[in-house]
């Protein structure tokens, strides 16, 4: 028999949501909170609570019906989880590389350094004795060759400063570090899973706890449709509301990051991925002034010393993806590890032949019934080993060349994407005529001195129309695209901040 009382339930999360996944599932269109609450029986503020809650487990965004209401609309595709033995094997493998690393860094720099000063000592040893041996049979003094005495100068120089300069301003990496990175590139940046979020909400910090998914797409160079889903998850993640104004426009706000006076004090602080991104504009400005290369700090933020533009939160396109370099290290370094390899690699052919002269000389003398055999080991320590070490030390960086080569011309053409949004964004009150814009585009997106990467231009500004979900319309001009939305997004964020700012 049915209780005719209305019951009192505790919060059960597990329980509510499953209701509203299986009212949602019925409405690919999305929901009202108040149709939740009327479908399901939950109280709103348990409502709002599960739906929180569906946040964290399903992508979702929020759109207004026509009575500018939020409705919330999930995907409950199923997603593809990661499987525990591809982990297990991704964090073995991750293991078992750190501990090459280790030892190769000690091994390379121990060969390297090993085998110089070895042959350096051979080839003085064998002055040494060919005079002694001329002063025996009463020979002019030979003296070593022009040519093989600057050799020998450049190399000793070569092993001073590779020793000395991390000394200066490369201290903190050292002599391991020098070696390893010549041979395998440049020391990647740590991935932040959690930058995104960081800029973010540096942004909404720094704006009076709003941010309006046109700044989001304008901040990340997301498509407006994962602006959405990625608002309705920062919503979830930071205890954010959202609100509708009487344009019809979604706000999302973060009371906790409005009024928080340690947040904003925080946030006045200097930006220290600004400083950051200032050494990497230095270094590629550096790199691109010795190719006689244009722009030098095309690929990151050009570095400021003013305060207000280094906590500033920058739009994508001042905010590129870096260059790759080949490595660390500085071309004067760079030089002085080839001096020393190029001589090593020389000297696996001739120490050989030169050690072997003089023990067998010298065994002759002492007893002309026993001359000294040189087993393989002779050759696997003296010939065979450093050529293949050396070989490997010039081939391992040429290998990768064509590597970091292309891993560029990808970064220059998303970079290629972002400046092309920049160009939207500076003409989005405006139609864009298609024909008119692809004509500028390529003088517009490609910096001078570089080639195009995405050779279809026209696909790629359709393809970005649609992620920002312009309306198409043409005239007597030809075709071209409006972005009223976006246009209307940025309008009414600035709109409200500039009335509290008034107040």
């Amino acid at each position: 028999m049915m209780d005719n009382t209305i019951d009192k339930k505790a919060y059960n999360e597990v329980a509510f949501k499953k209701l509203l996944v299986d009212f949602l599932k019925t409405r690919p269109q999305g929901a009202t909170q108040n149709e939740m609450v009327v479908a399901t029986g939950l109280s709103k503020d348990w409502v709002e609570l599960a739906v929180r809650a569906l946040l964290n487990d399903y992508p979702a965004h929020l759109e207004t019906n026509e009575q500018q209401d939020l409705v919330y609309i999930f995907d409950f595709t199923p997603r593809a989880g990661n499987m525990t033995l591809r982990k297990w094997f991704g964090l073995f493998f991750s293991a078992l590389r750190k501990g090459f690393m280790v030892f190769f860094k000690g091994w390379t720099l121990l060969m390297y350094c090993t085998y110089v000063l070895l042959n350096l000592l051979v080839l003085f040893v064998f002055f040494i004795f060919i005079n002694i041996l001329a002063a025996i049979l009463d020979k002019e003094t030979i003296h070593m060759p022009g040519w093989l005495i600057r050799s020998i100068d450049n190399v000793i120089m070569a092993l001073s400063g590779i020793f000395s300069f991390p000394r200066g301003k490369n201290a903190s990496r050292g002599y391991l570090h020098l070696m390893f990175t010549y041979i395998f590139g440049e020391t990647r940046r740590p991935v932040n899973d959690l930058e995104i979020e960081k800029r973010l909400l540096r942004f909404i910090g720094l704006n009076q706890g709003k941010i309006i998914v046109a700044e989001i797409v304008k901040l990340t160079g997301w498509s407006v449709r994962k602006a959405q889903e990625e608002a309705a998850q920062l919503l979830a993640n930071y205890h954010g509301d959202a609100e509708v104004t009487e344009e019809g426009v979604i706000v999302y706000v973060f009371p906790d990051l409005e009024e928080d006076p340690q947040v904003a004090k925080f946030l006045q602080q200097p930006n220290r991925q600004a400083h950051v991104d200032k050494k990497v504009a230095e270094k590629i400005e550096k790199y691109r002034a010795r190719n006689n290369e244009a722009q030098p700090n095309e690929g990151v933020p050009t570095a400021t010393n003013d305060q207000e533009e280094v906590n500033e939160v920058r739009p994508i396109w001042q905010n590129l993806l870096p260059t790759r370099f080949m490595n660390d290290n500085d071309p004067e370094i760079n030089k002085m590890i080839i001096v020393g390899n190029s001589f090593n690699w020389a000297m696996s052919l001739v120490t050989p032949f030169l050690l072997m002269f003089m023990i067998s000389y010298v065994t002759q003398l002492i007893d002309e019934d026993d001359p000294f055999e040189f087993g393989s080991g002779f050759f696997y320590i003296f010939a065979i080993i450093p050529f293949v070490y050396s070989f490997l030390f010039w081939f391992i960086p040429l290998l990768r060349r064509p590597g970091v080569i292309l891993a560029n011309r990808r970064i220059d053409a998303i970079n290629e994407e972002y400046r092309l949004l920049g160009v939207i964004f500076n003409k989005i009150g405006e139609p864009l005529y298609r024909k008119y814009e692809l004509q500028q585009l390529k003088t517009a997106i490609v910096p001078q001195g570089k080639s195009l990467r995405n050779r279809d231009l026209g696909k790629l500004f359709d393809e970005k129309m649609i992620e920002l979900e312009a309306e198409s319309h043409s005239d007597e001009h030809g075709q071209y695209y409006t972005l009223d939305e976006l246009k209307l997004g940025l309008d009414v964020g600035e709109k409200i901040r500039q009335s509290k700012a008034q107040l």
